[in-house]
């Protein structure tokens, strides 16, 4: 036998307990890798939350204030049909008696017989209503006055014979 100096080469036939054992960081690296990873999905749903989050609450205010134009179409027609008939352009007074804000409120009260011959409003409303004359009679302006979000700032949209149904504030009062 020669002496080679206690070295022996690596074969295919090594015995596995003659290999050092390994150090055991593997688990600590997947641990590390699992926090930084859950840190990193909280933040991207954070940030995706925080553009979210107020785009659809706009949302849901337009499309609640999507009542008024909608309502005044439906007053207009009904208003250029009894001109129609022959009947002059009447005035009819604010309804509801009171502006609702955040919540609709029930077309009900005083109000809704001047408005009976005319238009059936909706159960409930989120807007308050009205028609002026105008023009010595040979017109009209509808009105709807909406507060969707109850901060005191209305949104106001207004008809006539000839215009369609248009917002007369800007896009993003509620």
């Amino acid at each position: 036998m020669s002496d080679t100096g206690g070295w022996q080469p690596i074969s295919g036939n090594a015995n596995p307990a003659s290999t050092p054992p390994s150090k055991g960081n593997s688990t600590a690296t997947l641990v590390i890798v699992g926090v930084v990873g859950c840190f990193g999905v909280l933040m991207i749903v954070g940030i995706l939350a925080a553009i979210a989050i107020p785009n659809f609450l706009a949302m849901q205010l337009r499309a609640k204030r999507a009542e008024a134009p909608a309502n005044l179409a439906g007053i207009r027609v009904a208003m250029l049909s009894a001109a129609g008939s022959g009947q002059p352009f009447a005035a009819r007074p604010s309804c509801p008696a009171t502006a609702p804000g955040r919540s609709q409120v029930a077309w009900q009260g005083p109000c809704t017989g001047a408005w009976a011959d005319l238009w059936e409003a909706p159960v409930a409303v989120r807007c308050q209503y009205r028609v002026d004359l105008a023009d010595g009679g040979q017109d009209f302006v509808a009105v709807a006055t909406c507060d969707i979000d109850g901060d005191g700032t209305a949104s106001v949209y207004v008809t006539n014979k000839e215009l369609a149904p248009t917002m007369e504030t800007p896009n993003n009062v509620y």
